[in-house]
């Protein structure tokens, strides 16, 4: 059909129409690259970050271990000891709670292999620990020894596997950082040309709209 034989307000309509779809496809267009920013933001405030600080409690939990048992080897009040034990249990119950939320988030094949390795540790390492406890309390010169020798270097390790889960966690930090940065300059640059075309995509229907009924 011959767009000069539309009725005037067939005309003015599909105009209106035009418009619109195109500030339907402007919108469509910041949304999908407000999402995909917003994605990456979640993932690494829901996911990064948070991994972060239960591998932080954990990392902190041993280390309130290690300061702990290193002070039972000093003491020689019974009472005392066993108030500075009360310590090694809270600060293992902070770090199974840790522990168990860290193995129900996703993760990939790297943080899969971290976990293994920090559960390993752990297994290794708190019997040493508690062998040390033991000792301290009938041979404190053996116990010392075994300390440095064997409890402090194991726990060291474990330390480090933990710290290495950090470091990898900063960064997929930096990486999910910068694809939010390039999600949402992309999706200016797509918004703004998208806008400029629908301007002037826009203006020409309505100039042609006008035209062809005040022309006549």
């Amino acid at each position: 059909m011959n767009y000069k034989n539309w009725k005037i307000g067939t005309r003015l309509g599909a105009g209106f129409a035009a418009v619109l779809v195109l500030l339907l496809v402007v919108a469509l267009v910041g949304l999908n690259g407000m999402s995909k920013s917003d994605d990456a933001l979640r993932h690494i405030v829901g996911v990064n970050v948070r991994k972060m600080a239960l591998l932080e409690d954990m990392s902190a939990s041993i280390h309130i271990e290690s300061r702990v048992i290193r002070s039972v080897a000093l003491l020689d009040d019974a009472e005392e000891v066993k108030e500075q034990s009360k310590k090694i249990v809270a600060a293992r119950e902070v770090y199974d709670n840790a522990g168990a939320q860290l193995e129900k988030m996703p993760l990939d094949d790297a943080g899969k292999a971290f976990v293994a390795e920090i559960g390993q540790h752990q297994l290794e390492t708190r019997p040493l620990n508690d062998k040390f406890e033991e000792m301290a309390k009938s041979n404190k010169d053996e116990a010392v020894h075994f300390l440095i020798k064997t409890v402090v270097p194991a726990n060291d390790k474990w330390q480090h596997a933990i710290k290495d889960y950090i470091d990898l966690q900063r960064d997929k930090n930096a990486r999910d950082e910068q694809a939010a940065i390039s999600a949402y300059d992309e999706a200016r640059a797509i918004l703004f040309t998208a806008t400029v075309f629908a301007i002037a995509l826009g203006a020409a229907i309505a100039w042609l709209a006008t035209r062809s009924i005040t022309r006549p």
